[in-house]
């Protein structure tokens, strides 16, 4: 569980076990393009990542780097276990839009490619295989009003198709994320946000007690940093609250994540070449 949650924070590849197109599809990939910008403005060409335990202790079995490759067109992520190495590789085009991510440790691979019309997200194909086979195949089709999502059609063998309808406010913001199988509706997502038009909660109906709860809730700094980011596990009894600190750059210095009571996790420091 350790090494699991410092993974999460060092790569940030936490994601709920649940869909959230919106947020894991088009926000988060509308994130890293602009960290790639960042990096690049910064002049940042390696990330060492170095760990600590749930007792503040340094994991000296554990590392992890960020390369930045064939001119920032290539996002290289490395992490080395006892378990193994895991790569996550990132391909970028020359307007800096991501087209593809491969994802491969000792026995898997995972290959997301990313098809664009313009500035807008239009196709996701997704491939896994398990010890060179092909175990998995998932087509992600967008639509959209204006420069909107508007509707997502996810298409996966052996698996009913989903129907996924983008709700917005009068301001064009994405509130509502509705998923359908067939005709049954199967999960509601609700998005808010602040003043300053930014995300600060998602949430969803939890079956258990029977009221809408979030998933995740995200704080700002004045200059629009996040400040931090809280997420709760899927029977809402726990949550993991994550909070950043950034160095006069903009750039992360330190990742600290806490359970309740205020208890340690894990942390991360990171360093810039």
């Amino acid at each position: 569980m350790r090494l699991l949650i410092i993974l999460s924070i060092a790569l940030i590849a936490n994601q709920s076990v649940h869909a959230q197109y919106y947020y894991n599809n088009i926000l988060r990939i509308r994130q890293l393009q602009t960290q790639l910008k960042d990096y690049k403005s910064n002049g940042v060409k390696q990330i060492t990542m170095i760990s600590f335990d749930d007792r503040g202790e340094k994991m000296e079995d554990f590392s992890s780097t960020i390369q930045f490759l064939q001119q920032y067109k290539t996002w290289r992520s490395a992490t080395t276990s006892w378990e193994g190495t895991s790569i996550t590789q990132h391909q970028f085009n020359e307007a800096g839009q991501l087209i593809q991510t491969m994802d491969s440790s000792l026995n898997t691979k995972q290959i997301t490619q990313y098809f664009y019309e313009g500035e807008l997200l239009k196709r996701m194909q997704l491939k896994s295989y398990s010890r060179g086979q092909l175990s998995l195949e998932s087509i992600q089709n967008y639509e959209y009003a204006g420069n909107t999502p508007s509707r997502l059609t996810v298409t996966q063998k052996g698996y009913d198709t989903l129907f996924v309808e983008f709700v917005k406010d009068e301001e064009g913001k994405i509130v509502e994320e509705k998923i359908r199988k067939g005709k049954v509706l199967h999960q509601t997502y609700y998005y808010y946000y602040n003043v300053q038009q930014q995300l600060t909660d998602i949430v969803r109906h939890h079956a258990r007690s029977n009221q809408l709860l979030p998933d995740f809730v995200f704080e700002y700094q004045p200059n629009g940093r996040l400040a931090s980011m809280l997420v709760t596990t899927d029977d809402k009894r726990d949550y993991q609250l994550w909070k950043y600190a950034y160095n006069e750059k903009g750039l992360k210095i330190s990742d600290v994540c806490t359970g309740k009571q205020n208890r340690l996790i894990g942390k991360v420091e990171y360093q810039y070449k």
